[in-house]
């Protein structure tokens, strides 16, 4: 997703986020890009919502991953404390050329995702958007119903 020069860190967090699926089986293989600034705890860490994925709320479904994303984060590199997560979708436009857009980004830190760990439960599709990631945003641009 992201060309450039890649550091050790980066390849070593690229690959075990790689082997998470989504919820309906499919990889994200060589649908995540990872940034990590070693010196500040922080990682950016991008990956490519599949067109087809099949749920009734595409944002929820990605919310849900972008938590999956995180805690496989921090749970591979100890080094990481805050973490960007932005969910990409390939866009055709009307010419026919493909761009890529930002349907999703979430911040959050390895404090709010240990709080979450350490109670024995999911957090609800609500807790997602208001509570584990500081931050949320869905690209109102994309329907949240799908994009079949």
């Amino acid at each position: 997703i992201v060309e450039g020069p890649r550091s050790e860190q980066d390849v070593i967090l690229e690959s075990a986020l790689g082997s998470l699926t989504w919820p309906d089986g499919a990889a994200m293989r060589n649908d995540v890009s990872v940034a990590v600034d070693p010196f500040l705890g922080y990682a950016m860490i991008s990956f490519e919502i599949p067109r087809n994925l099949d749920c009734d709320d595409i944002a929820d479904a990605t919310a849900r991953q972008a938590y999956s994303v995180a805690v496989a984060a921090i749970n591979t590199d100890q080094s990481l404390n805050a973490i960007t997560l932005r969910g990409l979708i390939n866009i055709s436009s009307s010419q026919r050329r493909k761009r890529v857009v930002v349907a999703y980004r979430g911040n959050t830190t390895r404090e709010s995702l240990t709080y979450w760990l350490k109670r024995d439960q999911s957090p609800t599709s609500q807790q997602l958007w208001t509570q584990v990631f500081a931050t949320t945003w869905w690209n109102p641009a994309i329907p949240r119903s799908g994009l079949k």
